[in-house]
């Protein structure tokens, strides 16, 4: 995937995921919650041992998709799931984003599990922004500096 296309699914995400975290934590039943926390400290398990939680992570994200029961919202993220896919597998490699990724995504599972939407919806802004500041410092690493 090319770095603007990466850019662009980051800023996409930013519009739609912070909003279905938030419907989620307003709409999900006390199953739907249960399945964010485990699978939230499986992810942090799998990352505590070096394992890699890519499944996990996509999941998560899944998950939150259908407890917002927003249809409109989450059929927005369809269409980009491969794109979903390949950056997830990009963004797994830069430094510190794993464990940024699964302390954020244990703190978004407990943020939905309490219903208060509004943390949810804050907490998932951030993750984003958080992982749009990492490309931004991966492309700035890798382009050539002049001699």
């Amino acid at each position: 995937m090319a770095d603007a296309s990466l850019l662009q699914l980051l800023e996409a995400r930013l519009l739609v995921e912070p909003r279905l975290a938030s419907l989620a934590a307003e709409r999900r039943s006390e199953e739907e919650a249960e399945a964010l926390l485990a699978n939230a400290r499986t992810m942090s398990g799998k990352m505590r041992r070096g394992q890699d939680f890519l499944e996990e992570d996509l999941s998560f994200h899944e998950l939150i998709a259908q407890a917002a029961r927003h249809q409109v919202l989450s059929g927005m993220l369809q269409p980009a799931s491969d794109l979903l896919l390949d950056s997830r597998r990009r963004s797994m490699k830069w430094p510190g984003m794993d464990e940024r990724a699964a302390a954020y995504h244990t703190l978004i599972a407990h943020a939905i599990a309490g219903s208060d939407a509004g943390q949810a919806e804050h907490l998932m802004r951030s993750h984003l922004e958080d992982m749009l500041k990492a490309f931004h410092q991966q492309n700035t690493e890798t382009e050539p500096t002049a001699p």
